[in-house]
């Protein structure tokens, strides 16, 4: 016997016919024989040096079994049993072998299902061979389990919250070994098996090199999206993840191969990088929104409420500062697109994504400085646009800032070379710097950037460098955008790199140049830079952009004579801002209360319904932590009950499957119709509820749990507000919350009472 395990026993055996050694596992299964023989019909399909190879199955006095190649050697886990981190090289060079043989059996269309390092084998010559392919399943033909089997340590968080695998839980898994690999231990623990489900499946694991110093941010970056708990934010597949991990350590621009080379090279490490990939599929998302009609509402609320940070700074930019004149009232991000419009939260919202996910992920003052400079950009461009006769003053804003994508991005991916550049740019213009360095300019990279980001075509515009000779007046909205771009970062870098003794020299060349475009003069100038200095400390308060020994926010007040006293009130109120977020998340009923007055105050104005609804689904979302919540409206020529728009992942797919007719079999949805009852399920396979849930909601939607709000109207069901979460036993109601969430409800009959 080589092993025994909760799978059955491995005997080391003998094949007389052909004289080789074999590993022999004897399954101890219920499931019987011919399934057993289905998964190794699967498996026998593969041949790969990576693979331990499946010569052939059977039956013996009632026992199956399953006929291996053998490979003498130890596993994975007994290399690393004694928990010391292997060199990183080594990791690396192991993970790589595995995913050779991954990326094999997806190929075939299998899952493993149970990558760990005991199913490891490291032959004689160190090579890492995959075994046990006992509980592997055919992407082709996927089935649904009633259990969870594998190990729970390396079980994907889709496996233990919805019982749901494919690659990239094979992904996951082998993330984690890599992670034990570079550390000597498993990142999560617990006291029991539920304690591990639940932490795998709702937590992200700290970086390895919180353990292991010697992995870098490189590699960081590669495990940590590896392991990200939605299989949307990881490598799409094993052969995206191997050329990740062969080009770790490559030199960061290949110079010699020019302009295009550069620019592919940072969007494929962008692509590949751990935070990016989320950023530029939202940034892509809401630009694709702005073509669409007037539901695009939803879809923008959507991406801005996934994350949890942006939707509250979202929140607090447009009731302070700019937008104070309302009085602090707007408490939802719907009711944030219909006062200040879609293209104003649209343009507010892709620049707090990308300060948001930049300024975080380092520490290093150069980047700081050029995120500052960059915002700084924006506040000037709204603080000119009125004379640039520019007529959406926040896709100016957004216009202004982009114009430093370029640079911005080098900062952050490629420090090393945007030093040199700095240098450089001390004694030579500061694109052919870029481009003696990087082969492309600062102002080409970020064109390309945007370009692949679905930016407009107004604004890719405007990211162009206009010449140094007198701005003639532009004759198009795009032509203004672009001339007020360029003014607006022109008099930032005038004020960032300009001697306190030439302002008023730079000024008037300034004024001069761009005169006939822009009314503008000397005095205009310097006024626009004054209150923007004001409103800038304002809003990098609400942003947590720390300004304090910024270098650049040093040389613009000296530049333009503010002194530190002036900003005063505006330091008192960062405070306030901090101290607020300092706090967390705010509790769900002081969202929920926030929420109902907020749709009070629209409820005596003249309001658009589809509007209020949102504000109300939005509220509940946003408040309860459901997966998804979704507003139903009753399809009277078809007397059925039809999904119309909601919040959470993958709505407008689950919103076309949430279709019921309104007669039939009674179940919980159609009793709570009939009799106007609020329902409440915290696990649809509990033994006393089974029976009531119809198949339509078993075969279309993936939630373990969920609550109903019936709207009914004069005694006849016109809708029904529906929230879930994916998995069961995770709603947690108090009386509280509750009745706050019953009272919007009631809120959402009246709104529908006054329009009918």
């Amino acid at each position: 016997m080589l092993g025994e395990g909760g799978q059955g026993r491995v005997y080391l055996a003998r094949d007389p016919h052909l004289g080789r050694q074999v590993a022999i596992k004897v399954i101890a299964i219920d499931s019987g024989f011919e399934d057993l023989l289905d998964e190794a019909r699967i498996v026998a399909r593969l041949r790969h040096p990576n693979i331990v190879t499946l010569f052939d199955a059977g039956e013996q006095d009632g026992e199956p079994y399953l006929v291996f190649e053998y490979v003498e050697g130890v596993t994975l886990f007994q290399e690393i049993a004694k928990g010391d981190p292997l060199p990183v090289t080594r990791a690396v060079s192991i993970a790589l072998q595995i995913l050779d043989g991954l990326a094999c059996a997806h190929h075939q269309n299998i899952i493993h299902r149970d990558i760990k390092p005991a199913n490891i084998m490291m032959d004689g010559e160190g090579v890492p061979r995959i075994m046990d392919f006992g509980i592997a399943q055919s992407m082709a033909a996927p089935r649904a389990v009633a259990e969870l089997v594998g190990s729970p340590l390396y079980m994907a968080p889709e496996y233990v919250s919805r019982k749901v695998s494919g690659p990239q839980s094979d992904l996951f898994s082998l993330g984690m070994v890599l992670y034990v690999m570079l550390t000597g231990k498993h990142p999560v623990g617990g006291e029991s098996v539920e304690e591990i489900l639940k932490s795998i499946a709702t937590r992200q694991v700290p970086p390895p090199s919180s353990s292991n110093p010697s992995v870098d941010e490189k590699l960081d970056n590669i495990v940590m999206k590896a392991l990200a708990i939605d299989p949307a934010n990881r490598y799409l597949d094993a052969a995206t993840l191997i050329t990740e991990l062969k080009a770790y350590g490559a030199p960061a621009v290949v110079r010699e191969e020019g302009k295009q080379s550069t620019l592919e090279f940072l969007l494929r490490r962008m692509r590949l990088k751990s935070d990016f990939p989320a950023l530029s599929q939202a940034i892509s998302a809401v630009n694709k929104m702005a073509v669409s009609d007037k539901e695009s509402i939803s879809g923008l609320s959507n991406v801005i409420l996934r994350d949890f940070s942006l939707t509250n700074k979202l929140i607090k930019l447009v009731n302070a500062a700019t937008y104070g004149q309302f009085g602090g009232s707007i408490s939802t991000v719907s009711r944030a697109v219909v006062i200040l419009g879609f293209d104003t939260v649209r343009s507010v919202a892709i620049t707090l994504m990308l300060f948001e996910h930049l300024q975080n992920k380092s520490q290093a003052l150069m980047l700081r400085d050029e995120i500052i400079s960059t915002f700084f950009s924006g506040v000037l461009a709204r603080e000119l646009a009125p004379h640039g006769a520019i007529r959406d003053t926040e896709e100016a804003v957004i216009c202004a800032m982009f114009y430093n994508l370029g640079k911005l991005l080098t900062a952050f991916y490629f420090s090393e070379e945007a030093a040199e550049i700095g240098k450089l740019a001390e004694k030579m213009d500061e694109d052919d710097a870029a481009a003696s360095v990087l082969g492309i300019t600062y102002e080409e990279l970020g064109v390309g950037v945007a370009q692949s980001w679905h930016f407009p075509e107004r604004i890719i515009s405007s990211m162009r460098k206009m010449g140094k000779e007198k701005i003639r007046k532009p004759d198009s909205e795009y032509g203004r955008l672009r001339v007020l771009t360029n003014l607006s970062n022109e008099l930032r870098q005038v004020a960032q790199h300009g001697q306190p003794e030439e302002k008023v020299q730079k000024l008037q060349e300034l004024a001069m140049r761009y005169q006939a475009a822009l009314s503008v003069s000397e005095k205009t100038l310097g006024r626009a830079m004054e209150a923007s200095l004001k409103k800038f400390m304002i809003e990098t308060g609400i942003l947590g952009l720390n300004c304090r020994d910024s270098l650049f926010l040093n040389r613009v007040n000296q530049w333009s004579g503010s002194r530190k006293e002036k900003v005063s009130v505006e330091e008192t109120f960062q405070k306030t801002i901090r101290a607020d977020a300092d706090t967390g998340k705010l509790d769900s009923s002081t969202l929920l209360a926030a929420g109902i007055q907020d749709i009070t105050n629209v409820l005596i104005e003249e309001y658009d319904l589809n509007d209020l609804l949102r504000m109300v689904l939005e509220t509940i979302y946003r408040s309860m932590d459901f997966s998804r919540v979704l507003l139903c409206i009753k399809d009277i020529k078809q007397n059925v009950m039809a999904g119309r728009f909601g919040f959470g992942n993958n709505i407008e797919e689950i919103a076309k499957r949430f279709r019921f007719p309104l007669s039939g079999q009674s179940d919980v949805f159609l009793l709570a119709l009939e009799q106007g009852l609020d329902v409440f399920i915290s696990d649809i396979d509990a033994e006393n509820i089974r029976g009531r849930i119809p198949t339509w909601y078993r075969t279309s939607i993936d939630a373990k749990s969920f609550i109903l709000f019936p709207i009914i109207v004069d005694k006849k069901p016109l809708g029904m507000l529906y929230a879930d979460r994916v998995e069961a036993n995770r709603l947690k109601i108090d009386a509280k919350e509750l009745a706050l969430m019953k009272t919007m409800r009631n809120q959402a009959v009246l709104a529908i009472k006054q329009k009918l």
